[in-house]
């Protein structure tokens, strides 16, 4: 069922960055109280999640942006613990020249 929620958004998304010369009539299913709106692969989303929202009479349907890595990481608190030294007692690496 996501995935057929990020291909909804498929739809908004390349009607916002062309002209609608072509429009498509596509069918509208039924899962128990959900409607699920059958999009053409042409206008498929990458993705999993994606915005809907209604203007008037029209749905819009965004993508949502995937977030990085970096991101996330710069969200987390930094770290405070003392680490073990695993090096104490160890002889000093040697220097290498190439």
């Amino acid at each position: 069922m996501e995935q057929q929620t990020g291909i909804r958004a498929s739809i908004e998304a390349e009607l916002n960055k062309r002209p609608m010369q072509n429009p498509f009539q596509v069918s509208l299913l039924r899962d128990g109280l959900k409607q699920i709106l059958e999009i053409p692969q042409e206008f498929a989303l990458r993705g999993t999640e994606v915005l809907l929202r209604k203007e008037g009479q029209r749905l819009v349907i965004e993508p949502v942006a995937s977030a990085s890595l970096l991101s996330l990481l710069k969200t987390l608190p930094d770290i405070s613990d003392s680490f073990a030294d695993f090096d104490e007692g160890l002889l000093p690496l040697d220097d290498v020249t190439f």
